[in-house]
Parts: structure tokens; sequence; C-alpha cells
């Protein structure tokens, strides 16, 4: 018993994960906010670092990967650029299927925008580590 105690907080069940993902998506959307899509931005990245497929049931790809797009191309907050890279990196690291959603919003533009003007290191470090796991799922679109 003792060995399982404190789990439940770091392995996220369904109904856990939905109601918890629905508060991601709302703090995302939260247009004018940055203190929101911050949080919401290091929740997602964390619950996506320990997830795998089956956690993953109730996440919704086409809604959170337009929000993520969105916050990739968020010029004003660089903080927000590289989490929303890292979140998309996590994201197709550990729902595969996700990648053709990533692929379908235009992250790959955005990915190779922040290599060809790399004004923050981080950023395009976490860019070209998105783009070598969409490479193979989708090779032909990082190629254009």
């Amino acid at each position: 018993r003792k060995l399982g105690a404190g789990l439940d907080d770091l392995v996220p069940n369904s109904s856990l994960t939905h109601s918890r993902l629905k508060g991601i998506l709302v703090g995302l959307r939260a247009e004018g906010e940055e203190g929101k899509q911050l949080e919401a931005l290091t929740s997602l990245c964390e619950l996506l670092s320990i997830a795998n497929e089956e956690s993953l049931t109730a996440f919704s790809v086409d809604s959170f990967v337009p929000a993520l797009v969105t916050l990739l191309n968020a010029e004003y907050s660089p903080d927000s650029m590289l989490l929303a890279a890292r979140a998309l990196t996590h994201l197709a690291d550990v729902l595969p299927s996700a990648c053709a959603a990533i692929v379908h919003y235009g992250a790959v533009n955005c990915f190779c925008a922040r290599l060809l003007t790399i004004e923050y290191i981080d950023l395009a470090e976490q860019s070209l580590q998105a783009l070598e796991k969409l490479s193979h799922e989708h090779p032909v679109a990082c190629l254009r």
C-alpha cells in the first residue's frame, strides 16, 4: 500500500483528466490573459510529459492543436511560444495519431519559421525536436 501511495496524483485517471483538460483548454483560449495561458501551458506540458496513449482517451486533438498553434505564433510572449512548442512535441511523442492534426493546423510552418529567424535558442531547439518527431509520421510535410 505504501508503494502506491501518492501515485494517484502522478498517474492521471480518465475522469480527473477529462475535467482537468477542460480547464486547461479554457486557459489556453483566454486571449489577452497571458498569465492564464502560461499556467494552462505549464499544466498541459506536465500532463503530457507523464501521459500515455491510454490516459489520453479524453484528449480532443482538434480542440487543443489549433489553440497551441495560435500560441506558437504569440510573438508577444516567448514563454508561450516555447511552452506551446513543447506541448506539441510531447503530444506528437505520446499520441502519434495527433501528428496529422499538428500538420493540418499549420504547426510545421510555424516551427520552420522559428528556425529561420532564431531569436530564442530554446524555442529553435524545441522546434527542431518537434519537426524531428513529425517527420517520422509525415515526412513530406516537413520537406515543403
